[in-house]
């Protein structure tokens, strides 16, 4: 009778809203970044339904020009094709587009699109926090480490990723576009030599 009243309180315990602060690390202009995620570690894949709560440490800016920003939460699991982690997406309350995929190594992965698709959003934008509410696999794969995943494509621009004083927005979204712009000119550069030497 214990040991079943403590299984049942694991599985109260995941159906629940799991809220976690994510530490993103420094302060910076970036086309992508990925910080660690333990909160699953350790469960086995069986089906369950969770609500997970990610609030980041310093807020994200999405400016125009950031072309296909998407938050997403990976884990690695002990089995090739774990299966797929299926559900929605939450920001500010209102749901996003979602994906998901499912890798030979063991990785098995659910990302949100707060700005395409038909998402409600529109940029520039500060991002705070992101919620998933999604069904796990049912494949008994045991979760072995999890991360958040912060990406957009490299042919846009940089987001940033930091505190910036109010006052400090008009200049913020400047050096966004010149660090952008600088970036793009760069790839130019390295294609046209690319191509003279081949």
């Amino acid at each position: 009778m214990k040991t079943l009243f403590f299984y049942a309180l694991i599985s109260l315990g995941l159906a629940t809203a799991d809220a976690a602060l994510i530490d993103v690390g420094p302060n910076g202009f970036t086309f992508d970044r990925t910080v660690g995620y333990a909160k699953l570690n350790g469960v086995i894949l069986s089906g369950q339904s969770l609500s997970i709560d990610l609030v980041f440490s310093q807020p994200i800016f999405i400016q125009q020009g950031v072309t296909r920003f998407d938050v997403a939460l990976s884990l690695q699991t002990d089995t090739p094709f774990p299966g797929f982690i299926v559900g929605t997406g939450f920001v500010n309350g209102s749901a996003v587009p979602t994906g998901h995929g499912q890798g030979s190594r063991g990785t098995t992965f659910i990302g949100a699109f707060p700005f395409d698709f038909g998402s409600p959003f529109t940029k520039p934008f500060r991002l705070d926090e992101i919620r998933f509410h999604v069904t796990l696999p049912d494949s008994g794969a045991v979760i072995e480490s999890g991360e958040i995943d912060f990406i957009s494509l490299h042919r846009g621009k940089p987001f940033y990723i930091g505190s910036v004083p109010e006052s400090g927005s008009t200049f913020l979204f400047l050096m966004l576009g010149l660090v952008g712009c600088a970036s793009i000119q760069h790839r130019r550069l390295r294609h046209r030599c690319f191509s003279c030497h081949n």
